[in-house]
């Protein structure tokens, strides 16, 4: 998801947050110095203040170990350097939850990365949920707060709240209607305050759309950000951590310098373009970002000693439509004004070799291909879209283990296999992988799980784990569960995958399915149903037929019975020979 369509979604209840009132315009710039600042990606210094939902109904659907897990990845990625964070949790893990105090206190106060990555990891390992409702109000009032002071103490880094939820805020002695109402006045007020503080909704498979989706409008972020349960919500959260950190990057510039002269809003002006030959727009200055309406305009981060600007949300979504654009600042200028006095700050840095191996997606489920863009002199992906470096793990998945003997699925974060934070791999110290399998119960590292029913795990069937052996004679081809044909079973299962009945496949010319197999057209399919077992079993096998036969029937290729089974039972349908072994 892009997050200019996110942005500009939400225009009119934005609009309805100000008055679009300009200041003094047009605007009187200083004649005592002329500086410029083009960019083309324009990235400023960002913290993000996590509030992580911890109630009940976080526990459900492996919503809480999906959050962890991806909040984990996110702060140890390498690319994160340099980013601040800190977390608090509601309701929270001690205090008052219904008192906006508690929550201006967080348990990680804002820092930067690397270093406060081990802080949040041991904060998400010792954090459990299933504790209570759901006091987004007071939590969200309270964090404000708190990020708020963060960006007055340091007004070189921008400042936003990013709430994870997977529900109607409700609790300390209000309704969820009237809670909903209570959030949304919340970060309407940030948004519309100085310095502007933007809320960000990130809902997990949740079916209060509408509700969440006024919320993140009225904190200045359009529309929430909606990831349902699914294999991949770990890697989602990432690529929406993400976007969320681009976003607030990519709308901010700072003013270019002038030495000691102070700059004052009267003394900016700004424009942009969305390719080198389209023609230039100048943007109104407006007194803050509710404000704006659906206007071209941008606002300045100080009315008094302004450090950087910010476009209007519908400016920022109409840069964001083209790689191309560019934005230029101008501090100054005014008519009389030194000439030579003209800084980039920003700009592209160089130019881009005309080949890159820089692969983008849309996303790890669709794999849509992204156009990549040239940022600094070097190939990138474009916010909203992900390297497809990071979707892929390698094809045996690891499983984890939680302290209280459970086991969990490792999530697929950045194309490493991730445990939530407090589990540990199986093979690791005190993590024994378990002999049975399951999607949900995975084998230990190198090993596979292979269900007798061939269902991929999509039955009650357990699995049994098996390490696959390194070299493969050849045998009948197979259908695997990721839907492609392998040589042969033994193929199938060193590649980390588990056989699936060959309907799910497309059959290789030349052959006929047989279960899991692919038989060659001159070939027998067997199929032994074997009832005397506790659970019955089904095997599957491609023959050849014996001289003087040419389809099985008739041969009497059921017989002999093993050995404690008093009869065997034939029957044939074309190339499929069926033997059911009876008690």
């Amino acid at each position: 998801m892009r997050w200019h369509v996110v942005i500009g979604a939400a225009l009119a209840v934005l609009a309805a947050c100000g008055a679009r009132t300009a200041l003094n315009a047009p605007p009187l710039h200083s004649n005592l110095f002329c500086a410029r600042a083009t960019y083309d990606s324009g990235f400023s210094d960002v913290s993000l203040y996590f509030l992580l939902d911890r109630s009940g109904s976080m526990d459900d659907d492996q919503k809480w170990t999906s959050a962890t897990a991806a909040l984990s990845a996110f702060v140890n990625d390498s690319a994160e350097s340099g980013v601040g964070v800190g977390i608090d949790f509601f309701p929270p893990t001690s205090g008052d939850q219904c008192n906006p105090d508690t929550y201006a206190q967080p348990p990680v106060p804002i820092a930067l990365l690397p270093g406060v990555a081990t802080k949040v990891t041991n904060a998400l390992a010792s954090t459990s949920p299933g504790f209570g409702p759901t006091p987004l109000p007071v939590a969200l009032r309270g964090g404000v707060e708190y990020a708020r002071g963060v960006r007055l103490a340091d007004p070189t880094r921008d400042v936003a709240v990013a709430v994870i939820t997977d529900g109607l805020p409700e609790g300390c002695g209000v309704s969820d209607i009237e809670a909903t109402h209570q959030v949304e006045a919340a970060a309407a007020d940030a948004f519309a305050a100085q310095p502007s503080i933007l809320t960000f909704i990130i809902g997990l498979a949740s079916g209060y759309v509408d509700k969440m989706n006024a919320m993140a409008a009225a904190g200045g972020t359009g529309k929430a950000i909606l990831i349902d349960a699914d294999p991949n919500t770990a890697q989602n959260i990432v690529a929406a951590l993400d976007d969320l950190r681009d976003t607030i990057r990519k709308c901010r510039y700072s003013i270019p310098s002038v030495g000691d002269a102070t700059v004052t809003p009267e003394d900016l002006s700004m424009s942009y373009r969305l390719s080198p030959t389209d023609p230039e727009t100048q943007l109104q200055l407006y007194a803050n970002a509710a404000a704006c309406g659906t206007a071209n305009g941008f606002v300045v981060d100080d009315p008094k000693a302004p450090k950087r600007v910010q476009l209007c949300p519908s400016t920022c979504a109409a840069v964001h439509a083209k790689t191309t654009s560019t934005v230029t600042v101008v501090a100054g200028c005014g008519a009389g004004a030194p000439d030579g006095g003209v800084h980039d700050s920003g700009g592209d840095g160089g130019t881009c070799p005309n080949e890159t191996d820089v692969s983008c997606v849309a996303s790890c489920t669709t794999k849509t291909g992204v156009a990549p863009e040239c940022s600094f002199g070097e190939w990138s992906c474009p916010s909203g879209s992900i390297d497809a470096t990071k979707c892929d793990c390698p094809p045996v998945p690891h499983g984890c283990c939680i302290g209280d003997g459970t086991y969990v699925d490792a999530s697929c974060v950045n194309a490493l296999w991730t445990c939530p934070p407090g589990a540990t791999f199986f093979g690791e110290s005190g993590c024994i992988p378990p002999l049975s399998c399951a999607p949900l119960l995975p084998c230990g590292p190198g090993a596979v799980c292979v269900h007798p029913d061939f269902s991929c795990g999509g039955s009650n069937v357990l699995g049994q784990c098996i390490t696959p052996p390194a070299s493969c004679p050849p045998d009948a081809r197979v259908c695997g569960c990721d839907a492609s044909a392998y040589a042969s079973a033994c193929a199938a299962e060193s590649s980390g995958v588990d056989l699936s009945d060959s309907s799910n496949c497309s059959t290789p010319a030349g052959t006929f399915g047989c279960g899991p197999y692919f038989c060659a057209s001159n070939q027998i399919c067997k199929k032994t149903l074997d009832l005397v077992k506790t659970v019955a079993a089904t095997s599957w096998a491609c023959i050849d037929p014996p001289g003087g036969c040419s389809s099985g029937c008739g041969c009497k290729l059921c017989e002999p019975c093993p050995a404690g089974h008093s009869a065997c039972k034939e029957s044939c349908a074309g190339q499929t020979l069926t033997c059911t072994e009876l008690p």
